[in-house]
């Protein structure tokens, strides 16, 4: 299985295989784009630069034929926390949610929009349960899956950059009792999420501007978390991109150990091999693309 993240600025892949009950890196690449690529909400945009991040990608790729799930930025996607609406029937919530979502931007078409929904485990006992609601305009993903087949590529999935990070901490989250949360910085991005004895309890991706503090906008996002909940969120680790420095500073507020992004794939060494150290090197910025080569849990 292979899985790829494309931003503005770069094209990351990632091939993995099966080798019993681990999952072998094989190899991770990655490629910069000559000039940065604007994924702006005229198709015609998105097509060109999603044609330009294929060409790259048909470069590096050893072979067309196996699958291969891609994690899109941000822009790309509509993403929305929702209160789930327990007294429909699970077929009927999705049409609840286009309804809703039309209230809230009014100027979206959501009959266009390719919906997914994940539902949000909070560990509150007091608080309704929500659905995460994550949608890609229907041209988009058609001028994609265009691009994918001009290219002789077999699409597996699209991910939103969080939905790829919940699948890459997932390998860890998911043997923890109590409440985790990871944050991964690229290219002006921060996405963050929390996650609940390894299920998905919130998610929200931030784009930072210059003057933005990475500690700030964490703590803001659980305390606006916390005060949804009407709980106090006690976690039990964090982990967090290279990129940022203030490790220390998120561990006195957390009160838990705060470790290096990387260090689940270190960590979980009964689910990873690698053949070099230099691919584990490589993985410093690939972890969306590798997010995206793992099942959702």
């Amino acid at each position: 299985m292979s899985g790829a993240s494309v931003t503005q600025h770069a094209l990351r892949l990632v091939d993995t295989s099966v080798s019993g009950s681990k999952i072998l890196i094989e190899r991770v690449e990655e490629r910069k784009f000559p000039d940065p690529l604007f994924f702006t909400p005229s198709s015609e945009t998105i097509s060109d630069s999603l044609e330009t991040a294929f060409l790259h990608l048909s470069s590096i790729a050893d072979s067309n034929t196996q699958p291969i799930s891609i994690t899109l930025p941000v822009s790309m996607f509509l993403m929305q926390q929702l209160y789930t609406p327990l007294q429909l029937l699970h077929s009927e919530r999705l049409h609840e949610f286009r309804w809703e979502l039309s209230l809230l931007y009014p100027d979206e078409n959501f009959g266009e929009m390719i919906l997914q929904s994940f539902p949000l485990e909070s560990g509150a006992e007091k608080h309704p349960p929500e659905t995460l609601l994550i949608g890609i305009r229907k041209d988009v993903m058609m001028a994609l899956m265009q691009v994918a087949e001009s290219r002789q590529f077999r699409l597996q999935s699209v991910d939103h950059p969080a939905i790829a990070l919940y699948k890459y901490a997932a390998q860890r989250f998911r043997h923890l009792n109590g409440y985790a949360l990871a944050a991964f910085l690229d290219s002006g991005s921060l996405t963050v999420i929390i996650t609940h004895k390894g299920a998905l309890s919130a998610a929200q991706v931030f784009q930072l501007k210059p003057h933005d503090l990475i500690l700030k906008t964490i703590l803001d996002f659980i305390t606006a978390t916390e005060r949804k909940w009407g709980k106090e969120i006690s976690f039990e680790e964090a982990y967090i991109s290279e990129q940022y420095e203030s490790g220390a500073e998120l561990q006195k507020k957390l009160k838990c150990p705060v470790r290096d992004l990387n260090a689940i794939v270190r960590i979980a060494s009964s689910d990873y091999l690698f053949r070099s150290k230099e691919q584990e090197d490589l993985l410093s910025g690939s972890l969306l693309a590798l997010g995206s080569a793992m099942p959702l849990p």
